[in-house]
């Protein structure tokens, strides 16, 4: 406990060239074999309960500042006017919009 971690993001929630991982967030409690309490943000959307591959040690100084997972609540929201074309990518629908 009080070890710091790094949360890897989701396969699907990769954004190219972008953070594989969030934190570092530091363990809070160690509840079982697989699962540890990380000390999250209060303005943090997701549940502090991790399963342990979905964290890997944090090497280096502790910083200042932490980058948060991105949810939707937490996202800018902007009004389409228009959708101009459509297509898939990756079996995922996209939107070209106005």
């Amino acid at each position: 406990m009080g070890d710091y971690v790094l949360l890897y993001k989701k396969k699907d929630t990769l954004e190219k060239l972008g953070t594989i991982a969030d934190g570092p967030f530091r363990i809070k409690e160690i509840k079982n074999r697989n699962t540890v309490t990380l000390d999250l943000p209060s303005r943090s959307k997701i549940y502090s309960t991790i399963n342990l591959e979905k964290i890997r040690p944090f090497y280096g100084e502790i910083p200042t500042a932490i980058t948060l997972p991105k949810n939707s609540k937490t996202e800018p929201r902007y009004e389409v006017e228009e959708v101009l074309a459509e297509q898939e990518i990756n079996k995922k629908p996209s939107f070209l919009i106005r």
